[in-house]
């Protein structure tokens, strides 16, 4: 048995209480650690016979509330706890509970061990290793289980019309999963989607997200799609169990081929019965005998949206009082609420409560711009905040043109990228980074007593993401004393040695860079070693003019090396690494340098720092860093040092460099005026991106994967305004490598301020 305390918060929850999402994904992690605790290895280490990596994929899911999810609610603390049976070689099933002091939901799960075929089929295997830890075998109860999974696997589906049908497409940030297929824990809220579009359409006016309560679901697995398919919701029938409950069966279908993905039924109580008795009455019966939508909604057209009550500005202001702690009346729906606190945390609590006040989904995004109530109720009625919201317009230039600079301009130079090395979380080099990643492995940690002694700091988080061994240094290297060694911040130490590696990775000897225009741009943002010198060092100690300060991290570089170009220290905060690149192909392109190493490197070892940070609101009490995902709760920090050697691409081709890849665009702009200070202003970063693209002559429908900042919030739903042919993927290393803030160089192409279009080269290096 496992157990895990947990503590409910936004992320958990949603209109109709408890997130099954959420539920399912904290449920089906447990139960890959029963797996695991079983064979005595980590999931992601298990393999058949033949050394082929298998995974226990989910056929079935059914889980059972007490009362209902409505009756969970914010703060609550509760316990999941599970445990494992063994149904064959192949089958493994959990009985896993979430308890609260008041209320309780259980969770039944089965997987089959598969391994992925060919054509990404998946295909039953087998584990090779043997059960080390005590488990029982099934029961008639877990047997019958998997019995009825495989009778409903046998069913044809005997081209069913269903009383309603919707597609839906794929959310690549909140449906897929590592794999690139549809995620196990997505399929309630797709279905649940399907079924207030039905229900708007059948009884006009109502809200079911409001109305209609989750007390069982039934989730019976049959098949995946990837991020490419479309996703079909079929709802085959509702039925009156008792007359404030309903059961709903539905069917989830791949929308090219029909292919059946999952049958599911879902068990709901009514808190006003007699407001849908339409779903079950005799106007419901036309609907399923000629397989369409009931008559208010036209055959292939969206579903009117919820109706928004006409007092909306006023039910808004409302919410944000309770949000902002500011009293009631106290506010106006005209008055700017920046100055009130609100942020985006502020924001996406907002959204939260305002969705089980209004009924209807908010996505917190479309509000980034809207900083009062008045231009909020404007967005959600599908207008723009106004120009009212905007800051006081000034003087300016024109804008930049977006089309393409002109072939052979220096703005249209492609640099190359001839070496790379790095030094991150659990991946002492970039290979093993990608490793890393390839294996889904979390690189947070424990901070350990080298760092600061978590005794002495009673309520600090105590994860982060850190580089193993930050005092070795080989200091007759590079020429330095043993006592100026002891002193300097390891940040110089660090990007001495990834710059020294980098060389090396580009068939360089770093000796022979001496005298070069080598430029040297290097993002670094915080000292924490200038606290702990300030505590240990003595006030006389000659070496600390020059030891702790950020400036010189790029100075030491040039001076180790005599190196004559520009030598930069870059500070940004998260985009530093980047900002630095985008400052280096720009000096490559003057002709200000001929080569230039650019990167960053951060390391942590202040807890009072750490400490600023979670008073914040920005780290997660869980110590887990979930981008992209609705169970996020803020990030984790992190350490790491990267570095790229830069050089013209036609310089590269010439002298035989081996080219890793090539950076045809860079752009850096700032926010202006957002809804805070920390807040991103999304017009903004749309304008870099379209200035990236131009200055790139890059099509954004040729982009084939963006590498995303990551920002640890909530994945909310996304509108795109690309054609539904555009298909493109997109990911964040800080789901395992967390946020180190300036040493992003060798894992991103995108930050908030700083943006790069990379291609590869045309031309094969010689």
């Amino acid at each position: 048995m496992l157990s895990r305390r947990i503590v409910l918060g936004l992320p958990a929850l949603s209109v109709g209480g408890l997130s099954e999402n959420w539920l399912l994904r904290e449920a089906g992690d447990l139960h890959w650690s029963l797996i695991g605790e079983h064979f005595g290895l980590p999931v992601a280490e298990l393999a058949d016979a033949d050394g082929e990596r298998l995974l226990p994929a989910f056929t079935r899911a059914r889980l059972a509330a007490a009362d209902s999810l409505r009756f969970f609610t914010e703060h609550d603390e509760g316990e999941l706890a599970g445990t494992l049976v063994r149904l064959d070689e192949q089958a493994f099933a959990s009985d896993i509970r979430f308890a609260t002091p008041t209320t309780s939901v259980d969770v039944r799960l089965l997987t089959s061990f598969v391994r992925r075929g060919a054509g990404n089929w998946l295909v039953p295997g087998t584990p090779r290793h043997a059960g080390r830890g005590a488990v029982a075998d099934a029961s008639a109860e877990h047997r019958a289980f998997r019995s009825e999974f495989r009778d409903h696997a046998r069913l044809e589906d005997g081209g069913a019309t269903g009383l309603f049908t919707d597609t839906y497409e794929l959310n690549p940030f909140a449906d897929v999963n590592a794999a690139g297929l549809l995620y196990f824990a997505s399929y309630p809220h797709i279905n649940d989607r399907g079924e207030r579009k039905y229900a708007r359409s059948a009884v006009p006016g109502e809200e079911w997200a409001v109305e209609a309560v989750t007390l069982s679901r039934d989730i019976v697995y049959l098949g995946n799609c990837g991020l490419s398919d479309a996703v079909r919701y079929r709802l085959d029938s509702v039925r009156r169990e008792s007359p404030d409950r309903v059961v709903l069966t539905s069917s989830l279908l791949r929308e090219r081929d029909g292919r059946p993905l999952a049958r599911l039924e879902t068990v709901k109580r009514l808190l006003r019965p007699d407001a849908f008795a339409a779903l079950t009455g005799d106007r419901a019966a036309p609907a399923a005998a000629t397989g369409s939508a009931p008559p208010s909604a036209a055959p292939g057209s969206e579903p009117p949206p919820a109706a928004l009550p006409e007092d909306l500005e006023g039910r808004l202001l409302a919410v944000m009082e309770t949000v902002l702690g500011a009293p009631a009346g106290s506010l106006t729906a005209d008055d700017d609420l920046r100055p009130h606190g609100l942020d985006s945390l502020a924001l996406s609590e907002a959204a939260v409560r305002a969705e089980d006040e209004l009924g209807c989904e908010i996505d917190p995004s479309s509000l980034f711009q809207a900083f009062t109530v008045t231009a909020m109720a404007r967005v959600l009625r599908g207008g723009r905040p106004g120009a009212a919201e905007a800051p006081p317009a000034l003087p300016q230039a024109a804008p930049a043109a977006s089309a393409a600079a002109p072939a052979g301009s220096p703005a249209a130079v492609p640099i190359a990228v001839i070496g790379m090395a790095g030094r991150f979380p659990g991946a002492p080099s970039v290979p093993e980074l990608w490793d890393l990643l390839g294996r889904d492995e979390d690189a947070v940690r424990d901070i350990p007593a080298d760092r600061w002694n978590a005794a002495e700091h009673p309520g600090l988080i105590g994860r982060a993401a850190l580089l193993d061994d930050i005092r070795a240094f080989d200091h007759e290297l590079f020429a330095i004393s043993p006592r100026e060694a002891a002193l300097m911040d390891p940040q110089q130490r660090l990007l001495l040695e990834t710059v020294w590696a980098t060389a090396e990775d580009a068939g360089c000897d770093p000796a022979s860079l001496s005298g070069t225009r080598t430029g040297v741009y290097a993002g670094v943002c915080h000292s924490d070693y200038a606290a702990l010198v300030a505590r240990h060092a003595g006030q006389d100690e000659p070496h600390l003019s020059v030891a702790v300060s950020p400036s010189l991290v790029a100075n030491r570089v040039s001076y180790a090396l005599g190196l004559r170009g520009p030598s930069v220290a870059v500070d940004t905060l998260c985009s530093s690494s980047l900002v630095a690149v985008a400052q280096a192909v720009a000096a490559l392109r003057a002709g200000a340098c001929d080569q230039a190493f650019a990167g960053g490197v951060n390391v942590l070892c202040d807890p009072a720092r750490h400490h600023a940070y979670q008073r914040t609101g920005v780290l997660s009490p869980r110590g887990r860093c979930h981008t992209f995902d609705d169970t996020a709760d803020g990030y984790v920090r992190g350490e790491g040092v990267a570095a790229l050697l830069l050089k013209p691409l036609d310089r590269a081709l010439a002298d035989g460099d081996r080219v890793h890849a090539v950076i045809r665009g860079a752009a850096v702009n700032h926010g202006g005026q957002a809804r805070s200070f920390t807040a991103p202003n999304p017009d903004a970063q749309a304008d870099l991106l379209v200035t990236a693209h131009g200055e790139a002559g890059v099509d954004p429908r040729t982009i084939g994967y963006i590498e995303a900042h990551g920002t640890p919030e909530r994945a909310w739903g996304t509108r795109s305004r690309s054609p539904p042919s555009s298909r493109r993927s997109s990911g964040s290393t800080r789901s395992g490598a967390t946020h180190a803030p300036p040493s992003r160089t060798a894992r991103s192409a995108r930050s908030r301020r700083a943006s790069a279009t990379w291609r590869p080269p045309q031309e094969s290096p010689a």
